[in-house]
């Protein structure tokens, strides 16, 4: 796990082009004007008068959205949360018994009521910490160790000894642990990993669920390789309305109950957008587990499909559902297929070649 490297990539050329796309693909949703910028747009109410909704690249913490001037879940494509921590994977574990360190605004009793709905694991905020939380899951077999800012499925290393541990936070900048954060998580094999969530945009709201795929990039990494998505109008109660399969269901019901008690135990929050990555595997052991891994309340992978889904609900009034896809594929730089909303295709100076691309398949 290389620390430089797995930093969340955000600034990356390919991802300032998504997001100049995803703005302007938004703006033509709401009947607004790009302000060329990749991170706003200017939109009108009845009467004329104009605002600017946001695209933030990152969720934003209440001190950064107050400057902005937003104050609510209609003003950005993404969210608001009140600390830093809250935005990341680290918000869904508890701490090791005792830990050295916690951040400003920790809430000791939400990892409890997320057991259930999460892997075992821990959040660590010290080193020594992180040793606690190892020794606790090394004994029912590997664990995995992640960065809690990375993303893409960068920034994570399988561990499968305290020797190993060290040489991954051998790694690491301390002060990094220190700020954000590690995970120590149990290791599943055979995993799929779903997508559930649901978005807001003037006026309009879907909800979906999907499988993620993965490709592997210039480095030779296991890396997002884009999500298939089934999407119906409305929110995540008339998603697990639908009949789903077992799996499904249930990765949408813990998607469901994770999202309703980050928002309870942290008051003043909101998003447009939540997104939850959900894997379903299984211990070496051969137990069976499902859990949330993280959430995204922010342009995503999947944003691409949700456009998609949101332009086909726009120009289909009485269609209720529908499949859309977000492809990422590295080492091509002009694979999109005919019809194809094209949102990079070129060579990016970190990534190499590469195309992203989203399209509605039924």
């Amino acid at each position: 796990m290389n620390a430089q490297r797995s930093r969340n990539p955000l600034d990356n050329k390919h991802d300032r082009a998504s997001r100049n796309e995803v703005t302007r693909r938004l703006a033509r949703l709401c009947g607004g004007v790009p302000s060329g910028r990749h991170d706003r747009f200017t939109r009108f109410d009845t009467s004329g008068r104009s605002s600017s909704y946001f695209v933030p690249r990152d969720t934003l913490v209440t001190q950064e959205a107050s400057a902005l001037g937003i104050t609510g879940e209609n003003d950005l494509f993404g969210g608001v949360v009140p600390f830093r921590f809250v935005a990341t994977k680290a918000v869904g574990h508890s701490l090791v018994a005792a830990p050295r360190a916690m951040p400003s605004g920790w809430n000791r009793d939400l990892g409890g009521l997320l057991d259930g709905s999460v892997l075992q694991g821990f959040s660590t905020f010290d080193r020594d910490d992180a040793f606690a939380a190892a020794a606790t899951l090394l004994s029912q077999g590997p664990v995995r160790i992640k960065q809690v800012e990375a993303t893409a499925g960068r920034g994570q290393a399988v561990i499968r000894s305290m020797q190993e541990l060290e040489t991954e936070l051998e790694a690491i900048d301390p002060e990094q642990i220190r700020t954000d954060g590690l995970v120590i998580e149990e290791n599943l094999e055979a995993v799929r990993t779903y997508s559930v969530g649901s978005t807001k945009l003037c006026g309009m709201e879907i909800a979906y669920w999907g499988i993620q795929a993965i490709t592997t990039d210039r480095d030779g990494q296991t890396v997002y390789g884009g999500t298939r998505l089934q999407a119906v109008r409305g929110g995540l109660a008339e998603l697990a309305a639908r009949p789903l399969a077992r799996d499904v269901a249930e990765a949408v019901e813990k998607a469901r109950r994770y999202d309703r008690l980050i928002f309870d135990t942290f008051p003043g929050m909101y998003a447009s957008r939540r997104n939850y990555d959900v894997a379903s595997g299984q211990t070496p052991l051969g137990e069976r587990r499902i859990g949330v891994l993280e959430q995204s309340w922010r342009v995503g992978g999947a944003t691409p499909a949700e456009i998609a889904a949101f332009e086909r609900f726009n120009a289909h009034p009485s269609c209720m559902d529908t499949i859309c896809a977000t492809v990422e594929i590295h080492g091509d730089a002009d694979a999109a297929p005919p019809g194809a909303s094209v949102y990079y295709a070129g060579i990016d100076p970190i990534a190499g070649p590469m195309t992203k691309y989203a399209m509605v398949i039924e």
